[in-house]
């Protein structure tokens, strides 16, 4: 079963994993419908964190979604790779 995240644009997503050491790879963004722009610091904190993939529907970010995220090792990007 494909779970939806319906996402106004008027929300928030910064800080949104802030602190998280269980997310390693996240894949997830194609399940938030309607969001096209990341927050500030969205995976702040994220120790554990290697990889990221943004589906096209992700076109823009805020500042520093990968601050103290030493980890990163791969990033996606499936749509536009001009806007990271």
């Amino acid at each position: 079963m494909n779970e939806v995240l319906k996402i106004n644009e008027s929300i928030s997503t910064s800080a949104l994993f802030y602190n998280n050491p269980k997310i390693r790879v996240f894949k997830e963004f194609s399940k938030f419908v309607n969001l096209t722009t990341v927050g500030n610091d969205i995976f702040r904190n994220c120790t554990n964190l290697e990889e990221v993939w943004f589906p096209p529907n992700i076109t823009n970010h805020w500042y520093r979604p990968f601050l103290d995220a030493p980890n990163v090792k791969r990033v996606v990007i499936t749509g536009n790779p001009n806007w990271l």
